[in-house]
């Protein structure tokens, strides 16, 4: 019996401990539009809490999830996410083009303006998902004060959303027609 309760100890102990880290996951609207995130404190990458979003399917969903750098030129992500992946495992890593630009303010206050912007870097990825609840976890990876000498200037954001991918109409047509066909020829064999 005091075996018991001391592993039930432990048990409340990890999951009082991990409570806080669980509530940090904000709601990614699917079709939602840009959602934005930003950072603001020290250059060590240890010491910030990385953007973490969830999400849920309840079908089969392809989707179409991008980010991209806002504001200065220089920042870099890494994305994952974790559930009942179908595709493949995600991981989007972004660079930007031009590093001589890298700490340029780009005043794109947008997701759009900031991923028309060809300076800014961005990544995108397009994966089949099945129902499940998804996290989204973003990992800064490089901040645009590293390059600066660093210091505590290191303020930055960034844009994400997650879009349905439509299944194209002629592509259904040729599945439904293939159907048919095979409807057909194995209605045909019985006859026989």
């Amino acid at each position: 019996m005091l075996l018991m309760v001391k592993y039930f100890r432990i048990l409340v102990l990890f999951a009082m401990l991990a409570l806080p880290f669980s509530v940090q996951a904000d709601t990614l609207p699917i079709d939602g539009g840009w959602q934005y995130f930003s950072w603001n404190g020290p250059t060590d990458p240890l010491a910030q809490t990385d953007p973490s979003w969830e999400f849920t399917l309840y079908t089969p969903t392809t989707l179409d999830i991008v980010i991209t750098d806002g504001w200065i030129i220089g920042d870099q992500f890494h994305l994952t996410i974790t559930g009942s992946i179908v595709g493949e495992q995600l991981s989007i890593d972004t660079s930007g083009i031009d590093y001589l630009l890298d700490g340029t303010q780009t005043w794109a206050n947008t997701g759009d303006l900031a991923l028309a912007n060809d300076y800014l870097s961005e990544g995108s990825y397009n994966i089949t998902l099945a129902p499940d609840v998804y996290t989204i976890d973003i990992d800064v990876i490089k901040y645009y004060a590293d390059l600066l000498g660093g210091g505590d200037n290191n303020t930055g954001g960034a844009f994400l959303r997650a879009d349905t991918v439509p299944v194209p109409e002629p592509a259904t047509l040729l599945l439904l027609g293939f159907g048919l066909i095979g409807l057909g020829g194995i209605r045909k064999k019985f006859r026989s």
